[in-house]
C-alpha cells in the first residue's frame, strides 16, 4: 500500500466492513500529516513555557505524545485529575495543553476553566474553533476535520498529534516520513510465539518512553473494536510486577522509544518465557516513532479483526451503556 502515488482528498466511502474502514483511514496518514503540518498557527509557545497536557481517550494519549514530544516540559495528566487538586498555589507552572478533537469532553473543559481562573495560559487543541473548550481557553489550535466515516479516532488521532508537533516545535521532516511509512506499511506484522491469534483473549501493550503513546492508543482502539481486554503500562513499571500475570493466551505488544533501550531486554526474557509477543519496529525521532507505532498497531489490529471476523466495532451493540456514558462524558 503506497502512501504518496495518488494523494487522499478525504472523499466519501462506502465500506463493506470495519477492515475497509481501518485500511483507508491508513492510507490517509501522509495526506492528513501534510494538510495538518501545513495549516498556519495563529499562536506560538515559547520554548520555555511549560505545564501541563490534558484529554480523555484518544486525547489523553494525545497529550502522552505532547509529554514525549516537548522532552517532559508538558507532563500528561488526566483532567478529572487537575478539577479535584489543582490549586492556585503550583508555582512555575502556568500553561497548559487542553486537548478534545471535537471540544466537547466535560472535564476537558472543566479543567481548562479551572486553569484560566487561576491565571494559567491554556490552549485548546481541536477541531472545533466554536466548541465549549475553545471558548474556555486562551488560546486555539485547529485540527483539521479528517471526515472519519465511522466513529473510531484514527487519522483525527494523527491530526490531532501532528497540530502538537507543530505548535510544539517538534522534529518533523515530512519527505523522510513518506519514505518511512511507506517502509512500515509494507512491512508484516509477526506475533512470535502463537501459531494464530485466534488463543488470544487479552493484550498488554507496554511502552518505552514515546512508545507508550501507540501502546496506549492500541489499547483504546481493541476496547472499541474487538472489546478485548487490554492493558498499557510504561516499561519499568511491567517489569516491576505485572510481568508475572502474562500467560500464553495474553499478546504482549512491546513498542521501544526512538532511543530504544531496555526494549529489547524486554523481548528477550518474554522469547525465554515462550509467551507470544510483537515486537514494534522503533524510528529514529520522536514524532516519527509515535506515528510509526500507530500504524503498526493498527496493522495488528486489522489482523486481530480478520482473524476473529469482527464486521463493526463490538461497543456499538452496546446502546444501553453509550446511553448511560455519554452525558458523563459529553456536552451534548
Amino acid at each position: 500500500m503506497s502512501l504518496i502515488a495518488s494523494p487522499i482528498r478525504f472523499v466519501s466511502v462506502v465500506y463493506t466492513d470495519l477492515t475497509d474502514f481501518i485500511k483507508y483511514e491508513i492510507s490517509k496518514f501522509i495526506d492528513v500529516i501534510v494538510s495538518q503540518y501545513e495549516k498556519p498557527l495563529n499562536m506560538s509557545l515559547s520554548k520555555t513555557e511549560c505545564g501541563y497536557a490534558f484529554g480523555a481517550g484518544d486525547s489523553l494519549a494525545a497529550a502522552l505524545a505532547a509529554q514525549y514530544l516537548s522532552s517532559l516540559r508538558f507532563l500528561a495528566i488526566d483532567p478529572l485529575s487537575l478539577v479535584i487538586y489543582i490549586s492556585r498555589s503550583c508555582a512555575g507552572r502556568k500553561s497548559a495543553l487542553a486537548i478534545s478533537y471535537k471540544g466537547k469532553t466535560r472535564e476537558v473543559v472543566k479543567s481548562a476553566e479551572r486553569l484560566r481562573s487561576f491565571g494559567w495560559r491554556v490552549v485548546a487543541i481541536t477541531s472545533n474553533p466554536r466548541s465549549p473548550l475553545a471558548l474556555a481557553a486562551s488560546d486555539v489550535v485547529e485540527v483539521i476535520n479528517t471526515d472519519e466515516k465511522l466513529p473510531i479516532g484514527v487519522s483525527s488521532f494523527v491530526a490531532t498529534i501532528t497540530a502538537i508537533a507543530k505548535l510544539i516545535g517538534a522534529e518533523v521532516s515530512i519527505d523522510i516520513l513518506k519514505s518511512q511509512l511507506n517502509n512500515i506499511l509494507a512491512r508484516e506484522i509477526k506475533v512470535r510465539g502463537l501459531p494464530s491469534t485466534r488463543g488470544i483473549n487479552e493484550v498488554i501493550a507496554v511502552g518505552e518512553g514515546s512508545g507508550l503513546v501507540p501502546a496506549y492508543f492500541l489499547c483504546l482502539k481493541l476496547h472499541e473494536v474487538l472489546c478485548m481486554p487490554c492493558r498499557v503500562y510504561p516499561l519499568e513499571e511491567f517489569l516491576h510486577a505485572p510481568i508475572y500475570s502474562i500467560s500464553r493466551s495474553a499478546l504482549t505488544v512491546v513498542y521501544p522509544s526512538e532511543r530504544t533501550n531496555k526494549a529489547s531486554s524486554l523481548i528477550s526474557i518474554l522469547s525465554k518465557l515462550g509467551v507470544p509477543y510483537v515486537m514494534v519496529k522503533h524510528e529514529s525521532t520522536c514524532y516519527a516513532n509515535i506515528i510509526s507505532g500507530i500504524i503498526q498497531g493498527l496493522k495488528l489490529l486489522l489482523k486481530l479483526v480478520a482473524e476473529f471476523n469482527v464486521k463493526t466495532p463490538c461497543y456499538r451493540d452496546k446502546k444501553v451503556l453509550i446511553n448511560i456514558s455519554t452525558p458523563l462524558i459529553y456536552f451534548t
